[in-house]
């Protein structure tokens, strides 16, 4: 028996074919129309018509995949794209291991193919088989370069959300925050003021070999490829943190970014520019991390430091002066004088 249930607003139908459990989304909101397409699907059960879910081998997908880049595509887009199914998959065929697509200078002697080590060992997407693929695994795939732009770029939520793939500039290493009108929607940054924030080199690693699974004018797109909801983005980044076990949330990390730039010793100036806000608001949060650099700036001269000495020390070197000078000068003459000694006075 076929039974139905909800995921958010949409019913989904639950049935079993040759023993496989299978899950299916009804694609409608209202439980009557579900349940009309539920006796549906009970009649195609009863005439044993209902298709048996298939199992096929990701490996193999991607390799023919990967073969298919390779003969229609030009060698630089044929690599790009290989490498990001490696960084999502990782090495799990021939085609995408390290070494693949072998340079001219290694063609004849691959013993000297240089070792690379997978930087995205624990962060490949866990799937044996096509239908283990769900829509979860690449939203969690985009989040969590998502969370890497909040803390090392400072964003507020919805400017990262409303990010187009213009926005990003990857050879100036810039991310432009910046009002935008699109699809009839007009938008601005909270303070109504466009700014620029340079992208770190630990940013830039992560967002250059980034790539949005779904084709869409927006750098981060949400599960159907339109832009993510806000509210529903939090909700999703509070499901990650709970198991987890973390509290953070995007404020949090925004404000990871101002308090790394404040214990570097960085101006408040600075950090509200970069930030999108106003000194005043920077020094409510951050000043307080910054107590001992500003010792230094109050400082106008440095004081001379005198170095005290030991006015025996001073005496021997003295006498060892004038030991010199006296057997210079005996050299030299062959009268002898009498010799030199230190004498204090009182």
């Amino acid at each position: 028996m076929a039974s139905i249930f909800k995921r958010g607003n949409v019913w989904w139908i639950h049935y079993y074919v040759a023993n496989r459990s299978v899950c299916r989304s009804l694609h409608t909101t209202h439980e009557r129309v579900a349940l009309q397409r539920k006796k549906k699907y009970e009649a195609l059960d009863a005439l044993e018509q209902l298709t048996t879910p298939s199992k096929i081998p990701i490996k193999m997908i991607l390799q023919d995949f990967c073969e298919f880049l390779q003969g229609t595509c030009t060698y630089k887009s044929a690599r790009n794209d290989l490498s990001y199914l490696r960084q999502f998959f990782g090495p799990c065929c021939k085609a995408l291991e390290f070494g693949s697509r072998v340079p001219r200078k290694f063609r004849q002697n691959r013993k000297s193919l240089p070792k690379i080590k997978d930087k995205h060992t624990h962060r490949h997407v866990p799937v044996g088989y096509l239908e283990q693929i769900s829509s979860e695994m690449i939203n969690q795939f985009i989040r969590d370069r998502m969370v890497a732009t909040y803390i090392y770029a400072g964003l507020r939520r919805e400017e990262a959300l409303w990010l187009l793939e213009s926005d990003v500039d990857m050879q100036n290493r810039l991310i432009r925050v910046r009002a935008k009108e699109v699809d009839g929607i007009f938008w601005q940054p909270k303070t109504q003021r466009n700014r620029s924030v340079p992208i770190s080199q630990d940013l830039f690693g992560i967002l250059n070999e980034y790539q949005a699974p779904l084709r869409s004018q927006w750098f981060f797109p949400g599960p159907t490829g339109n832009r993510w909801h806000p509210d529903y983005f939090s909700k999703c980044l509070r499901q990650i943190n709970q198991v987890a076990e973390l509290s953070w949330s995007s404020l949090d990390f925004r404000h990871t970014f101002g308090t790394q730039l404040a214990q570097k010793g960085e101006s408040l100036y600075k950090i509200a520019e970069l930030m999108g806000n106003s000194p005043e608001i920077c020094r409510r949060h951050y000043a307080a991390l910054i107590p001992e650099a500003m010792r230094d700036t109050v400082e106008f001269t440095k004081p001379l430091t005198i170095k005290q000495t030991d006015n025996t020390n001073t005496e021997i070197l003295l006498q060892e002066l004038l030991d010199k000078i006296d057997a210079l000068e005996s050299k030299d003459q062959q009268t002898i004088r009498p010799r030199l000694r230190l004498v204090r006075h009182e």
